[in-house]
C-alpha cells in the first residue's frame, strides 16, 4: 500500500531512473563541463575526488598530513601528473622550500644589521 496516497508511484520515483539520468550528466556530458580550462581549487577537487589518498607520503613514505601535488605544472585531468606528497616533500620537488629559506635568511640578515 502506497503510504501517501496523493503520490503516485512514478518511474521517475524509481532509483534504477535517478541513477541513470544522473549519469547521462557526468564530466563532458554536463552542461557546465570545462575541461582542462577549469580553476585551480575545482581542479584540486575532482583529483582528490577520483585518486585514491594513500596512507604514507608517496615520495618519503612517512604518515604526515598530505597533499595533493601536481608534477608536471601542467594543471590538466590525467590523474597520473598527481601524487599525495606530505608538506615537506611537496615543498621541496616544488622548489618552494629553498625559496623560502632564502628569503628567510635575507630577513634575518635585514633584522641584524648585518
Amino acid at each position: 500500500m502506497n503510504p501517501c496516497p496523493q503520490r503516485r508511484n512514478h518511474s521517475y520515483d524509481k532509483p534504477e531512473y535517478r541513477d541513470k539520468q544522473s549519469e547521462g550528466k557526468i564530466g563532458a556530458k554536463n552542461g557546465q563541463w570545462k575541461g582542462d580550462d577549469v580553476g585551480y581549487i575545482s581542479l584540486h577537487e575532482w583529483v582528490r575526488n577520483r585518486k585514491q589518498k594513500p596512507e604514507v607520503c608517496e615520495h618519503c613514505k612517512t604518515k604526515k598530513p598530505l597533499d595533493l601535488a601536481n608534477e608536471t605544472g601542467t594543471y590538466t585531468r590525467n590523474l597520473d601528473d598527481w601524487n599525495w606528497y606530505c608538506r615537506s616533500c611537496h615543498m621541496k620537488l616544488d622548489g618552494r622550500l629553498t625559496k623560502l629559506q632564502e628569503k628567510n635568511k635575507s630577513w634575518r640578515k635585514s633584522q641584524c644589521g648585518a
